[in-house]
């Protein structure tokens, strides 16, 4: 009785430590969830963070960040290799980000078993998911500011090549983009690395970057992140 009852007290008393200690407290959070998608045809998974506020402040809402994947990757990609959670729970901390929600949506895959790429080709209309299927949904069931004062996009390889395109295209969508690397074109079979077979094409010909947005604030390359240096808003539309 005596040893159960010293058991009890400690773990009474690490409970009460642990309560007054804020590293036991809200956490940021990933969570992995599918969406079907009617143009597609199948489900489409998709990997979201959550910041360390987002269950405890149950009516605020926040900027969001669309992080794309390069080729081959899916979306955990970003969260398992770059470490997006870890970056950006250290950059909240140290006052050097706001918090804010980044999503990361599958596009890829092994390219010799699954659909690779950001943009609508022969019986792979991606860009229309995204727009008219993906995109409203987060925005419809995450508590996300859906405007483009609060909204940016990124992504690093085919992830930067849809960047590039998506915030070229659809300017009135985003206050910032940040393309790293960016892979314009998706080569096929046969076909020269590089060389788009239609040299008008303005996202494939590299014409883009003279056309890329103007964002005010400076981006953080942060282990393979970026985020927005200001605290107010992550933000700030031109």
């Amino acid at each position: 009785m005596k040893r159960l009852i010293l058991s009890l007290f400690a773990v009474c008393s690490l409970w009460m430590a642990n309560a007054q200690n804020p590293a036991w407290g809200p956490q940021s959070k990933v969570v992995t969830d599918s969406i079907y998608s009617t143009v597609l045809k199948t489900h489409r998974a998709y990997t979201i963070y959550l910041p360390q506020s987002y269950d405890k402040e149950a009516d605020r809402k926040y900027p969001i960040l669309y992080l794309l994947h390069g080729m081959s990757g899916v979306n955990t990609s970003w969260f398992t290799d770059q470490r997006v959670k870890d970056v950006m729970d250290q950059l909240v901390a140290s006052g050097e980000a706001c918090e804010m929600i980044i999503v990361s949506p599958n596009a890829g895959g092994n390219p010799a078993t699954c659909w690779n790429g950001y943009f609508n080709m022969p019986g792979w209309a991606y860009e229309d998911f995204f727009y008219k299927e993906f995109l409203p949904y987060i925005e419809k069931t995450y508590r996300v500011k859906g405007d483009k004062r609060h909204r940016a996009i990124a992504g690093l390889s085919m992830g930067g090549g849809g960047t590039a395109s998506y915030a070229q295209r659809y300017p009135d969508m985003y206050c910032a983009a940040y393309a790293m690397s960016a892979l314009m074109n998706i080569p096929v079979s046969g076909e020269e690395v590089g060389r788009d077979p239609d040299p008008t094409n303005i996202v494939a010909s590299g014409m883009w970057l003279r056309q890329m947005l103007r964002v005010r604030h400076s981006f953080v390359l942060y282990s393979g992140l970026w985020i927005a240096e200001t605290m107010t808003f992550c933000w700030t539309v031109i």
